[in-house]
């Protein structure tokens, strides 16, 4: 679970309300918190009341993490790139007005699950959308492939052929 840097819009926090009636025990959370989040140690309080979440403050560590991740829970900046690189399936929240047309043809693509803009997305719906990911692995195995299948294109044709597929994408060819 990572909400960028900073994470202005608190979806950190959302994340946290979402799961601390959850009856599934043995899921384990890795919570990353960047050093830009003004609420960083409130966070790491909570964190320490949910014995699921492991808290991770402005950590090298998220390429181990992502490889060893089932699933992610972010934002739709850049992270998911690095979250594609290793072909783990994304729930994403989009918090910028600039992620939007992005995540929202990845989506189309199949490469992400796209839930909407933040405001418009609560605990109950982060919730209902990490039970759905637990209760359909297939879809979630095919999120995974497509993402995968943008880094190789992007790895073996480049990045211009990957911004003219996205275009093409969003141009509904």
């Amino acid at each position: 679970v990572f909400f960028g840097g900073s994470d202005p819009t608190k979806e950190t926090e959302k994340f946290l309300i979402a799961i601390e009636s959850s009856q599934i025990r043995d899921i384990t959370y890795e919570l990353v918190v960047g050093a830009a989040n003004p609420r960083a140690k409130e966070i790491e309080l909570l964190c320490k009341n949910a014995p699921s979440v492991r808290f991770h403050f402005q950590t090298n560590q998220m390429d181990k993490l992502c490889e060893r991740a089932d699933l992610a829970l972010g934002t739709g900046g850049s992270a998911n790139w690095e979250r594609f690189c290793f072909g783990v399936p994304t729930i994403v929240i989009a918090t910028a007005t600039n992620q939007v047309e992005t995540v929202s043809s990845l989506s189309e693509a199949g490469a992400i699950k796209f839930l909407g803009w933040h405001s418009d997305i609560s605990p109950i719906d982060i919730w209902t959308a990490i039970l759905d990911a637990v209760n359909n692995p297939s879809e979630m195995f095919d999120i995974a492939q497509c993402a995968r299948q943008l880094i190789t294109e992007a790895t073996n044709y480049g990045a211009k052929f990957v911004a003219d597929r996205m275009q093409a994408i969003n141009r509904g060819n």
